[in-house]
């Protein structure tokens, strides 16, 4: 005859139902590589931040692959300041330590508990899942990176598995259905919440800028009233975004905006800052950045009128352009003509205008590609949105000087 008083204690009752061995483990390897990516793209940031001090100036993030370039630069990949992955990452190790947790052993209450804090956190990183879903298929254009779509998927998996064993198990009464649900929801709207407001900071005043429209290649009318400055390389592939916004803003501001083109290209060949720091070793993307950088110059010099067109495309073939540059040289040649178009590459060359550019870009303190600025102002972050950036840059010059 059993002891009656075991079926009163509650921390004697036999656990509730589990997932077999091999589920479990499956969750907890999932979890596992779900906070090994997470620890990755931290590292990821962490390099980055630690090569911007050692560079003297403009670069391209060393560390890029597929679009995660794009999206690990982009205004959503922080939280108040620290990476977003790196929040990720503690939250995957709350769930693979849960999941590691006795949850066999013959204590229901502790068990219980345990498959509350497991479906907790799992809701929050699938909410989370979802919402940076969202932001590279719609906010970012489709700028997917496969790393962290990788483990956006993970995270889902994770919830759907966990939230069936859950239910088997019969630890989710309907009180405590909401009360998880509310905790879970609440991290991710803390997430959110925090990355808007994080965000909501584009322009630092940083002084006077002063160039003449005249010298530069330009964007627009040289007696234009509102000048912003661009540094640029057409082999970045963040310039290449910020190319896209601006073409479509400067419809929004109208003529009496224009926008002042830098060339800073990241090959040492005729970047003295970009030798110094890599000492000669070249990233493959930008093996022809010079290259393409002297053929816009040497448009904009022979016909002005001709460089916006030329500058889209130079940006709309920046994948093709990567492996040979005939194309462009070949373009070059129909829009001003052979003849105009090698004398104009001969005086670019003679008066080092790349070489100028780059030390005007330095002296202003750009330090990863792209850099922008608009009446005194450096953008510490591009908008993600056309609309977003030509009002922030009507802001600018709504500021008194």
């Amino acid at each position: 005859m059993s002891d009656p008083g075991i079926a009163r204690d509650p921390e004697q009752q036999m656990p509730p139902t589990i997932p077999g061995a091999g589920t479990l483990w499956a969750l907890r390897i999932l979890a596992a590589a779900g906070l090994g990516i997470a620890l990755f793209l931290t590292g990821i940031h962490i390099a980055a931040a630690l090569e911007a001090t050692r560079i003297q100036g403009p670069y391209c993030r060393v560390l890029s692959f597929f679009d995660c370039d794009t999206v690990l630069n982009s205004e959503w990949a922080t939280w108040f300041g620290l990476p977003v992955p790196a929040l990720g990452a503690a939250v995957y190790l709350v769930l693979l330590g849960a999941l590691l947790a006795p949850l066999h052993r013959s204590n229901r209450v502790r068990a219980s508990r345990t498959w509350l804090l497991l479906c907790a956190t799992s809701l929050a990183i699938a909410g989370a899942a979802g919402w940076f879903i969202y932001l590279q298929t719609v906010v970012l254009g489709g700028a997917l990176c496969l790393w962290c779509m990788a483990e956006h998927a993970i995270g889902l998996t994770l919830f759907v598995l966990i939230w069936l064993h859950a239910f088997a198990a019969g630890v989710l009464r309907s009180r405590q259905v909401v009360g998880v649900i509310a905790a879970g929801l609440v991290g991710v709207a803390s997430l959110i919440a925090g990355q808007h407001l994080d965000t909501h900071t584009y322009l630092r005043s940083i002084g006077p800028v002063e160039l003449d429209a005249g010298g530069h290649m330009l964007l627009g009318s040289p007696s234009a009233a509102n000048l912003s400055v661009e540094v640029i390389d057409y082999t970045c592939p963040r310039c290449k975004r910020l190319a896209r916004l601006t073409r479509e803003a400067r419809g929004m501001l109208g003529p009496r905006y224009a926008f002042v083109i830098l060339t800073a290209p990241l090959h040492p060949q005729c970047n003295k800052y970009y030798a110094e720091d890599f000492r000669g070793e070249v990233d493959e993307r930008h093996r022809f950045a010079c290259e393409l950088a002297e053929l816009a110059h040497a448009v904009w010099r022979a016909e002005p009128s001709a460089f916006p067109e030329y500058h889209d495309w130079l940006f709309e073939q920046q994948e093709s352009l990567r492996h040979d540059t005939a194309a462009a040289h070949e373009r070059a040649v129909q829009i001003v003509g052979s003849s105009p178009l090698e004398q104009a590459l001969a005086e670019v060359r003679a008066a080092g205008l790349i070489a100028r550019d780059v030390q005007i870009a330095v002296d202003l303190g750009v330090g990863q590609l792209p850099g922008l600025f608009a009446n005194g102002n450096l953008f510490v972050a591009i908008p993600e949105s056309a609309d977003t950036l030509a009002q922030q840059i009507h802001a600018a010059f709504q500021q008194p000087r």
